[in-house]
């Protein structure tokens, strides 16, 4: 004997996307709360911010330092980089699948664009900073710096450097391997 129930459940009018409306509408508000407080605690935490680096940015040393900070940076994103690219060419790495060759060029391509971004930043802030005296002239053209000659004339070379590297960057996968690798 089998026993029948009957659901006295009576299904939800649902759109055209499926959805029953007030499922959607309590999604809705749901990410509407959602993002105001995230709205509110980046309010809260960049007026923190804004009042405890206040002596800071009023400095006329903030271009030096954040110059300084930027180059810092494009350091450490660089030696990354460089690394990372030396592992993509060394022979142990058909030996070890973690991490993909996909995400190891991904992860190389994205530290190439944060290198890039931070070193243009380090320049441009270096550039405008009037105690730097360094200048447009001096952060474009080698030895033209009236700070500190020589070592920012081989920055600016090293940025240079970086362009034509960049570029070969550009033509991977369009010349053979071989060639490509050699000028990269």
């Amino acid at each position: 004997m089998t026993r029948t129930t009957h659901s006295t459940h009576r299904a939800e009018p649902t759109t055209a996307t499926g959805t029953p409306p007030a499922r959607r509408a309590r999604s809705a508000v749901e990410s509407l709360s959602l993002a105001l407080v995230v709205l509110g605690c980046a309010v809260a935490v960049g007026y923190w911010l804004a009042s405890v680096s206040r002596p800071l940015t009023t400095s006329r040393m903030m271009p030096w330092l954040v110059g300084r900070t930027l180059g810092l940076g494009a350091y450490a994103t660089l030696t990354a980089l460089v690394c990372l690219g030396l592992w993509l060419h060394h022979p142990w790495r058909v030996r070890w699948t973690v991490p993909s060759p996909e995400s190891a060029l991904r992860a190389h391509a994205a530290l190439g664009g944060a290198t890039a971004v931070l070193v243009v930043g380090h320049l441009v802030s270096l550039a405008m900073d009037a105690y730097a005296h360094v200048g447009w002239v001096g952060a474009l053209v080698p030895g033209r710096s009236g700070f500190r000659t020589t070592p920012v004339a081989l920055g600016v070379v090293a940025f240079y450097v970086m362009l034509a590297v960049a570029g070969t960057a550009g033509l991977a996968g369009r010349v053979t391997k071989g060639h490509w690798l050699t000028v990269h």
